[in-house]
């Protein structure tokens, strides 16, 4: 069991789950294109270059902040989601005994091997997706994780790159959250069922995972996605991640999924467009162009950490953690 877990790892950190996303992006960019109906009449490779590669998005300078940053979390977010992965296999697993010994012993309600799979699969990977949801949410609603955040969206514009423009702090705070979290949910949600989380049923997780890691590239470039109304409460088409990046007020707080969008439905986050909407992306209408407060990497990297210690210290002075996020107000946001 631990050589599969190893080898799902090894999967997760691959120059091939980058290979395969990014090969999904541009087939299904091509597709795209070539449905368009404004662009029957220059379906040459030039145009397709200027639809996917737009130099407008692609030279800004909140992408180019995206390029030199991406050197140091891409491999922190590939070893936070393959570490994530890890800990909710060996977690779930490893409260089983305890769960037993105070609850007592449980019957398997499925006793059928590929119905045993799938149930776990079901599981492991609702979970997860939960964790992310609820690790989303703790990053928008309390202030000093808010602080980190914010380096992702402060970006004015989207590009595939920008998926992995984090604050480093902030993937190992998200490691800490879903992982462990993901196996105690998981693990108890298994001893409910009689059973334990296996290699076969990790493995159909990270498989699915990395299949659907191209809908993250359309969830940050400016090619809108929709699933529909209907099937976009359940399942998160990419342009709704578009819609959390709105620099709108009421867009925000909204869609904050991470595959499943039926979390944002069931605690009032969901925003479903029913249509094309045009917005200005990045931290709010009064943080943009020249008032935003991350025009370069190094502001990326050092302004949270700045700001998050003025919220320490002022919420000492007060005695007691603040309330409100200063940055919801930009007025009195400290920079």
């Amino acid at each position: 069991m631990e050589e599969t877990v190893a080898l799902l790892v090894r999967a997760m950190l691959s120059k091939g789950s980058l290979q395969v996303s990014s090969t999904g992006f541009l087939l299904i960019g091509i597709f795209i294109y070539w449905r368009l109906p404004r662009n029957r009449s220059d379906r040459s490779a030039r145009g397709l270059f200027r639809y996917l590669v737009p130099a407008a998005l692609y030279g800004h300078r909140s992408a180019k902040i995206d390029y030199w940053i991406l050197p140091l979390t891409i491999a922190s977010a590939f070893l936070v989601s393959a570490s994530g992965l890890v800990a909710q296999f060996f977690v779930s697993n490893s409260i089983q005994a305890p769960l037993s010994g105070i609850l007592g012993v449980r019957t398997a309600i499925v006793e059928n091997s590929r119905g045993t799979i799938a149930l776990q699969f079901l599981i492991l990977f609702l979970a997860a997706d939960l964790m992310q949801y609820v690790q989303h949410y703790l990053f928008h609603k309390i202030p000093l994780f808010w602080r980190l955040h914010r380096a992702h969206h402060s970006a004015e514009v989207l590009t595939p790159v920008t998926r992995w423009r984090f604050h480093p702090l902030e993937t190992i705070i998200e490691a800490i959250i879903t992982g462990p979290g993901s196996g105690i949910l998981s693990g108890f949600l298994l001893y409910v069922c009689g059973m334990k989380a296996t290699g076969a049923a990790m493995t159909l997780v990270v498989a699915t995972r990395l299949a659907l890691q191209v809908t993250y590239y359309f969830r940050h470039s400016h090619v809108w996605i929709s699933y529909g109304t209907v099937l976009s409460h359940f399942f998160y088409s990419p342009c709704m991640h578009l819609i959390h990046h709105s620099a709108l007020p009421h867009h925000r707080d909204k869609n904050l999924g991470s595959l499943l969008s039926v979390w944002d439905y069931l605690f009032g986050t969901l925003y479903v467009p029913r249509h094309r909407e045009e917005f200005l992306l990045g931290l709010s209408v009064d943080e943009v162009h020249d008032r935003n407060p991350h025009p370069n990497v190094f502001a990326l990297l050092i302004e949270p950490l700045v700001t998050a210690a003025r919220l320490v210290t002022a919420a000492r002075t007060a005695g007691r953690l603040p309330s409100a996020d200063p940055s919801r107000h930009p007025s009195q946001n400290g920079r």
